[in-house]
């Protein structure tokens, strides 16, 4: 159609190349191409020269129903003469060179799979009607099954019965999801994946297919990349006080066993040394050392270690007024605190002493300077609990003692919150809210250490600060940050009876109140091959945190 719009144009070329005037055609996917289209949009290379060489013209493309086209219908039936050299403008070698390359595709197996399919959907042959007759002038007119193809129907052309887009081939129904194997053959992801399919194929809704197929893959999902981080969390109530509000932790250096405790307010760290190992009576005995000299916190926070779950442990808090706070389980930001004095402490015991002893000259003066050292926020933990520095062995003038500082606590004040803000800031640009889960949800479970999502459970209960309670197969109940759960995408209806895992039943757990302790179903207790009942585990306190956190 192109090629006889050059011919009579150049026939016609004294009348048309200085005046205006207008082509009608009945293939209504030229008048865009004709009209709108850059030579860069046009894919099609003979199209893409016959275009070029009606530059020239000043014409403009109209399109008409082929029942109303009768007369330049007729004329192209009863030529006058037979062809000239001139007439054959555009059937150059490179021409002969793509049909050659579409006769070999038509010999191709795969070809004529494609084409068996195609004719064998009725979908399929209707829009090849529409294609060669021209669509109509509103959506609704069209079928229901055929109205996605209206957006971009300009673009749509027949190639050896094979409806294209451009270069990519439209698949019928039957062969989609074969195509869809094909594509993620190599599990490569949603982008590039969708980007692959881009070039070659196209329907529809190929972009949702391409990601319910990439989601429910097994191997995709066992070996997808952990959550994102989420945005930094604010703190619910800052403390008012030194040591209102403290955390605490045990780590091991050099073949021993420490604790260290934190105030949240003043950053000011305490760390003993306790042994090979570590027991809920070595964490009660250093916290009663240090509770006359520093003071008896309202809340204190770990990592929920079974030194700090024992039930001595909760019975030593109860008469202090302490409400021990845990963060979920191998989630060590959300008791950032402690974890930042823990690196801390152990770089400053690993520099200072030689076989762990921290009753030392040099640890002692070490920490004595740490402590006297200036943070982020302008101001030191000494200064910050007692209000001026504490002498050291470094030389200092007595005016470094003077109150200065506190008469510039506005602008430490002031520069302590810009930090603040400024950190969030920083990692929040990096970060991504993840979607808030509900009871009941299929989710993927992420293995802490291996960091495959091996596992999977459905979503029993929600606690207050991204934590969630997960119940596998198995009937065991685990603690998580939202970071480790992702949502279990089942497969395609037609493989769900393969592939889905069975029903796990499951009772509603409530944690989103601060006193609520995760429990197992009540059920008897088994019993030994003896015929003693075992032990019941001792329920575990998931109070969430009221300090910062990064959870």
């Amino acid at each position: 159609m192109a090629l006889a719009m050059f011919c009579g144009s150049n026939k016609l070329m004294q009348l048309g190349a200085y005046s205006t005037f207008e082509v009608v055609t009945d293939h209504r996917p030229l008048v865009p191409i004709l009209n709108t289209y850059y030579l860069d949009q046009i894919e099609n290379p003979r199209l893409q020269r016959l275009v070029l060489k009606l530059r020239p013209y000043q014409l403009h493309a109209s399109w008409r129903k082929g029942s109303d086209h009768a007369f330049p219908d007729a004329l192209s039936r009863h030529p006058v003469r037979d062809p000239c050299p001139e007439d054959e403008l555009g059937e150059d070698s490179s021409s002969q060179s793509i049909r050659a390359c579409l006769q070999e595709d038509s010999g191709n197996l795969r070809f004529h799979q494609l084409r068996s399919a195609a004719h064998a959907d009725p979908d399929y042959q209707r829009l090849v009607q529409y294609i060669m007759t021209g669509f109509p002038e509103k959506k609704s007119q069209m079928p229901e099954s055929l109205q996605p193809y209206w957006n971009g129907h300009e673009h749509l052309s027949i190639d050896n019965d094979l409806v294209m887009k451009g270069p990519r081939l439209l698949i019928p129904t039957a062969l989609r999801q074969h195509v869809l194997s094909d594509l993620h053959a190599s599990h490569q992801g949603l982008t590039r994946t969708k980007s692959r399919a881009r070039q070659i194929v196209f329907w529809p809704s190929i972009s949702s297919d391409i990601e319910r197929v990439i989601r429910s893959c097994d191997q995709c999902r066992l070996y997808g990349a952990s959550q994102p981080k989420e945005p930094l969390r604010c703190e619910d109530r800052t403390p008012s006080l030194p040591f209102q509000h403290t955390s605490t932790d045990l780590f091991e250096c050099e073949g021993w066993q420490y604790l260290v405790y934190v105030d949240r307010l003043t950053g000011w760290p305490c760390v003993a040394k306790v042994g090979r190992t570590a027991s809920w009576a070595d964490v009660i005995r250093l916290l009663r050392r240090w509770f006359p000299d520093i003071g008896v916190p309202e809340v204190l926070t770990s990592d929920g270690g079974p030194q700090f779950q024992s039930h001595r442990f909760v019975k030593f808090c109860e008469p202090w007024g302490i409400r021990h706070a845990t963060s979920s389980p191998h989630y060590p930001q959300s008791n950032g605190l402690a974890e930042n004095a823990v690196k801390a402490m152990k770089r400053l015991i690993q520099k200072t002493t030689s076989n762990g002893d921290l009753y030392t000259d040099s640890f002692q003066r070490a920490l004595l300077e740490w402590r006297n050292t200036p943070n982020a926020t302008g101001r030191s933990p000494a200064q910050a609990l007692y209000g001026r520095p504490l002498p050291s062995f470094v030389f200092a003038h007595h005016a470094s003692f003077a109150p200065e500082w506190q008469r510039q606590a506005e602008v430490i004040d002031a520069q302590s919150s810009k930090h603040a803000t400024s950190t969030q800031k920083r990692y929040d640009q990096s970060a991504r809210p993840l979607s808030r889960l509900a009871i009941g949800v299929p989710v993927d479970i992420q293995h802490p250490r291996t960091k495959l999502w091996s596992s999977y459970g459905i979503i029993v209960g929600i606690g207050q600060h991204r934590d969630y309670l997960v119940k596998v197969p198995s009937g065991r109940v685990y603690w998580r940050n939202r970071r480790f759960h992702r949502p279990r995408v089942l497969p395609a209806p037609t493989s769900a009876a393969a592939s889905t895992p069975d029903p796990v039943d499951f009772a509603p757990i409530n944690i989103s109140q601060p006193d609520a302790v995760v429990a197992q179903p009540a059920t008897a207790p088994a019993q030994r091959r003896s015929g003693r009942p075992r032990q019941q585990n001792v329920p575990l306190n998931i109070i969430s945190t009221s300090g910062q956190s990064f959870d």
